[in-house]
């Protein structure tokens, strides 16, 4: 069976040249000149008898035509890069290999792990934690969530979850705060390596902190959490770090705050060109899809 279809490197260049909605950046993904770009673009085209770029002073765009033909493209890339890592990568596998700091490496994303490996049965992940995550010497992994500010120098990244920081305690604490006022008689657990959340909550009621003997210190919210469940006192802990506990009802939440935080966990790209392997471009549509559930 014949199948009537353009050249292949006419298509690469009219994917990128749509993803990028650039031919000069289209070029520079595929180690070619923008006027190679520009010359395989207008092939297809002719090929086809249709326009699907708007040429415009800075850039491109898709025509009505090229954005109906583009998820078509999309998913016989995307096919065929899985069909190809899956029969030749590795006896059928092909690794990927992940930095987290430890808390939200262990509260959040490895209880969702399983999923991703049944989805995609053919990738082997590595995952590696550490209590917390710089911006030096971290070049030896494909992906790494980080959280921060996002200005970082040479990585590409994008956001993954604004947090939320929400006031916990345990059900079993024999004292519970109904306001911040309360706090001051209540055993406070502070997290090292992190903003001084207590310091904030209280300077916004014009209170002072209280003594260092109603003050515990964790070097991880993954700490911190563990002693807040077992009733050693208060903690102001990110909202995905305490939404299934609370609907175990292992916390409980005394009395609710506004705290906002300027800084997000962020996905970062690290090694080079990784985010251009089909894998890492798995993971990441997953690690989206799950933070928006």
């Amino acid at each position: 069976m014949t199948h009537a279809l353009p050249p292949l490197n006419w298509l690469r260049s009219f994917e990128a040249a749509a993803r990028h909605s650039s031919f000069s950046a289209a070029a520079k993904e595929l180690n070619m000149t923008p006027s190679a770009i520009s010359y395989q673009v207008k092939n297809l085209e002719n090929y086809f008898g249709a326009v699907l770029f708007d040429r415009k002073a800075r850039g491109v765009a898709l025509t009505e035509i090229g954005r109906a033909y583009l998820p078509s493209v999309l998913k016989a890339f995307s096919d065929l890069s899985a069909s190809s890592a899956h029969m030749f990568n590795s006896a059928g596998k092909s690794s990927l290999s992940i930095r987290v700091a430890i808390s939200f490496g262990t509260l959040w994303l490895a209880p969702r792990i399983p999923d991703f490996l049944q989805k995609h049965p053919h990738i082997h992940v590595d995952l590696h934690s550490s209590l917390w995550i710089s911006s030096e010497g971290q070049q030896d992994c494909d992906l790494e969530i980080r959280y921060g500010d996002g200005n970082w120098q040479g990585v590409q990244s994008e956001i993954l979850i604004h947090e939320t920081i929400e006031l916990v305690a345990s059900p079993t604490l024999q004292f519970q705060p109904k306001s911040a006022m309360d706090l001051l008689d209540c055993p406070l657990v502070h997290i090292q390596g992190v903003e001084d959340n207590w310091s904030r909550l209280f300077n916004r009621g014009n209170l002072s902190l209280p003594n260092s003997s109603r003050q515990i210190k964790a070097d991880t919210s993954l700490m911190a959490l563990e002693m807040v469940k077992a009733g050693a006192g208060c903690a102001l802990l990110f909202k995905s770090f305490t939404q299934s506990l609370i609907r175990e009802k292992k916390l409980i939440i005394p009395f609710n705050i506004n705290l906002p935080t300027e800084q997000a966990n962020h996905l970062l790209f690290l090694k080079g060109k990784t985010h251009q392997r089909h894998e890492v471009k798995l993971f990441a549509e997953w690690l989206l899809d799950q933070v928006t559930r």
